[in-house]
């Protein structure tokens, strides 16, 4: 009985379900690719990244289309909306609508999920439940159940292939501070953020893969007597793993967190309220949520990026050009490889000429400049390389906007020293020592970082002193 059931299942029923979706994508995109020859209609939109205005209605569809085709292609939209490497610039704009503001599915959808799930009515799993989603992402919608149940993270016994359970954290979505300001905690939300992505990057290499502002949130934490004291008793007497484990006192954030939503609706309420919090000694923490998306260069990958920051660190625009290319998942398809390698020289010197001037650098402006060059000349690069990439751009803009003179080589300096001072120095060549020269590498690029350090911090007196003599800025 069940060779007969496993062949009309494998020989009947998934075909004609197969032929279903086909002949349903195919009329969902049948009309996009019709109207593709619209893209060459229509007056040129400076504001639009200079497409035509057919183009930009070409893209309006594409994104419809691509939510109306399902869970699936939101995803590869997503994907698609991070790859400016690849895509025109306005068309990923336009696609990162999928990332956060996807319509929502029916709730009796939603429900009859959860109950298939926990093969019990909805009613008897739940006492109350909040139908509204707090959050609507490429293919999961997350729900709020009461405040006062806390879950704790994992909870594999009432996870299900459906549907997740994990701790509820609650925050404010730091594009509330992107759009009231952050007062006087500007710059140091926007450090915070900038230092956990470069311990990720430099100590870890275990980089989050998804940083928009959609999964970053703010908590505060007030800093009176017994927190401080019950912190230190904490970090001195616990190991990692069960500090980890430790719940805190979530009180004090809950009350910060209704003060600044009462004020939100009003910026200069919004600045006024923040000043009162560090007044009471209030401090913002962040949250990173859905870390399911993550970066970690394998061996050979971290050899081509230590090798590719060695030729940045030295100013070498057209070695690193020749690495990107070389390096490539197939170098022969890159067009014009040596216009390539030459504007990355050009590019290079360029952020030479201004390197003492920190807060007019933005790393952001240059990796958009290497995409923008690697998609018109052919490059392929790994998928690891862009995700960091973009990474950085999402970073570095969230943190320019909270703190414009934000400099991201500074930032790296306490990561470097950090990296130093483990085990008496040694923790400079940890996963890198196996690397021909990647030690002397990261010594040779902290010492350039101390010493932009302390010619910046100098006076310009002796600025202009050092400059005369020839010796203002250590070449690599």
């Amino acid at each position: 009985m069940n060779h007969i059931w496993k062949f009309i299942s494998d020989y009947i029923i998934e075909p004609i379900l197969i032929s279903c979706r086909f002949t349903y994508l195919l009329c969902v995109f049948l009309p996009l690719i019709i109207g593709s020859p619209l893209i060459l209609i229509g007056k040129r939109v400076p504001e639009y990244s200079n497409e035509r205005s057919g183009t930009i209605w070409w893209y309006n569809k594409l994104v419809i289309s691509m939510e109306t085709a399902g869970p699936t292609f939101i995803k590869l939209a997503q994907w698609a909306a991070s790859r400016t490497d690849i895509f025109p610039q306005e068309m990923c704009n336009r696609l990162s609508k999928l990332h956060s503001a996807v319509d929502p599915h029916p709730f009796e959808q939603t429900k009859q999920v959860i109950e298939e799930a926990f093969k019990r009515p909805f009613e008897e799993i739940f006492i109350s439940f909040d139908m509204n989603p707090i959050g609507i992402g490429a293919i999961a919608q997350n729900f709020r159940n009461r405040r006062t149940i806390n879950f704790p993270k994992p909870l594999i016994e009432y996870t299900k292939k459906n549907m997740l359970v994990e701790e509820y954290k609650r925050g404010l979505n730091i594009k509330l501070f992107l759009d009231n300001g952050a007062g006087v905690f500007n710059t140091m939300i926007a450090n915070m953020g900038l230092d956990a992505f470069l311990h990720m990057l430099i100590i870890d290499n275990f980089v989050h893969a998804d940083l928009h502002p959609g999964n970053i949130m703010v908590i505060f934490t007030k800093q009176n007597t017994y927190n401080v004291l019950r912190q230190f008793w904490i970090n001195y007497t616990s190991s990692d793993e069960e500090r980890s484990k430790i719940r805190y006192n979530n009180r004090d954030s809950e009350i910060a967190i209704e003060r600044l939503l009462s004020k939100s609706h009003d910026k200069t309420l919004w600045l006024n309220e923040i000043k009162e919090l560090c007044n009471e000694g209030y401090l913002p923490q962040l949250i990173f949520l859905d870390t399911g998306l993550v970066t970690s260069l394998n061996d050979e990958n971290r050899r081509n990026f230590l090798d590719l920051f060695r030729a940045i660190a030295e100013f070498d625009g057209y070695k690193a050009g020749k690495l990107m290319i070389d390096r490539s998942k197939i170098p022969n398809l890159a067009i014009d490889g040596e216009i390539f390698a030459l504007k990355m020289q050009h590019l290079v010197l360029n952020v030479k000429s201004i390197t003492l001037q920190l807060g007019k650098i933005k790393i952001s402006d240059i990796l958009s400049n290497v995409l923008q060059m690697v998609r018109h000349h052919h490059v392929k690069l790994e998928g690891d390389f862009i995700n960091i990439i973009i990474s950085i751009l999402l970073l570095e803009g969230i943190g320019r906007q909270l703190d414009p003179t934000m400099d991201l080589l500074k930032s790296a300096l306490p990561i470097f020293r950090e990296l130093g001072a483990k085990g008496s120095g040694k923790g400079v060549f940890e996963g890198i020592k196996d690397i021909p020269g990647g030690g002397a590498l990261w010594i040779k690029f902290w010492f350039w970082l101390e010493a932009r350090e302390w010619v910046d911090n100098a006076s310009w007196n002796e600025y202009a002193a050092l400059f005369h003599k020839n010796i203002w800025w250590p070449d690599l």
